[in-house]
């Protein structure tokens, strides 16, 4: 139970999930807060005067990338991981600065960029938002085959079970915070197994 993603389904907006949240949703499931982490939000900033593989490479391991034009990316400098490199298949623009492109492109971007970094656990706001169908699937993909090759904890907000793409593959925390913020009842939902429930 400890290396797994799952899809949060918040008794509150998605928006009131911060990340003091995050910290005690995994301290709660692992038994400790995470030391290091990687998070990409519902609205995510981009380094504007960088292009858009330059931020996705601003952060990924040092020697993921060494040269910079696209002809020469491969499926091993996106970890292995096939649909990621997909994902980045799918951007029209790569060398077009941060600004220039519309705000799902810039998702994207951010989104494999936190993908690419080493940390052990995920925080993801809804990721799917402002995709189209394939990159949809894609990701949902990407994010099994991440956490099954680099064996991460990968927390995923705002990303109804209605919505995902592959719905038997995924649990999901059900989480209810009180209105004071104090505490926080979770349970762990699955296709194939009982409800699990943990306090906070």
């Amino acid at each position: 139970m400890h290396k797994k993603l799952y899809l949060m389904d918040s008794q509150v907006h998605t928006g009131t999930l911060q990340l003091h949240d995050f910290f005690r949703i995994v301290e709660c499931l692992v038994g400790h807060r995470p030391k290091r982490f990687a998070f990409c939000g519902q609205r995510p900033e981009l380094h504007k005067s960088l292009t858009l593989s330059e931020n996705i490479f601003l952060e990924a391991p040092h020697g993921t990338i060494k040269d910079k034009s696209r002809r020469n990316y491969t499926q091993q400098n996106f970890g292995g991981n096939v649909y990621l490199y997909q994902l980045f298949e799918r951007l029209s623009y790569p060398e077009a600065l941060g600004h220039e492109v519309s705000r799902p492109a810039q998702k994207l971007v951010a989104l494999i960029r936190t993908l690419l970094r080493p940390d052990p656990y995920l925080f993801l706001v809804a990721p799917q938002q402002g995709m189209d169908r394939t990159c949809t699937e894609l990701l949902a993909k990407t994010l099994l085959l991440e956490q099954t090759l680099n064996q991460r904890m990968i927390l995923v907000a705002g990303w109804p079970l209605s919505e995902w793409p592959l719905v038997s593959k995924v649990p999901v925390l059900q989480i209810d915070k009180t209105a004071s913020d104090s505490s926080m009842v979770i349970s762990i939902v699955h296709a194939c197994e009982p409800g699990k429930k943990l306090a906070s």
